[in-house]
């Protein structure tokens, strides 16, 4: 009986493992990286983390709709530079493929907010992610 306890726990641990996304992932400057809401990414060989806080409003016009407003989507991010933390806003218009830029400080973020709304789909926000390229300026 206490194997199987052992065993049955053995499987909770690991399955909630696989469960939960990774904390935090890298890349290098130039190159994309995605994060899902709570993940946070480094820069290698930048003093540069990027957190996605999590979707502020997402207005973008749906696919398969007729809007007379593109919307947009918000993002908020929290940034750790030099180990000062900074809170940001990244905002994307809606019926655009095109990645959307912000600065900040001697970056560039190049960012776009997926998936793209579709009509009559509601977007989870465990759904969202945020695929980022940092350039420097």
């Amino acid at each position: 009986m206490l194997r199987f306890i052992s065993a049955v726990g053995a499987f909770a641990i690991l399955l909630s493992s696989c469960a939960s996304p990774a904390a935090e992932t890298s890349a290098s400057l130039d190159h994309d990286f995605s994060l899902r809401i709570g993940q946070t990414g480094t820069v290698t060989g930048e003093p540069l983390r990027i957190r996605f806080g999590g979707i502020m409003g997402d207005s973008r016009c749906p696919t398969g709709a007729q809007c007379v407003w593109q919307g947009e989507v918000t993002a908020r991010v929290e940034i750790s530079y030099r180990q000062t933390a900074y809170e940001k806003v990244l905002t994307q218009p809606g019926l655009t493929s095109t990645a959307a830029t912000a600065g900040f400080n001697e970056y560039d973020i190049e960012f776009n907010v997926l998936p793209y709304p579709e009509v009559g789909k509601q977007i989870p926000q465990g759904d969202y992610i945020l695929r980022l390229k940092v350039h420097r300026k």
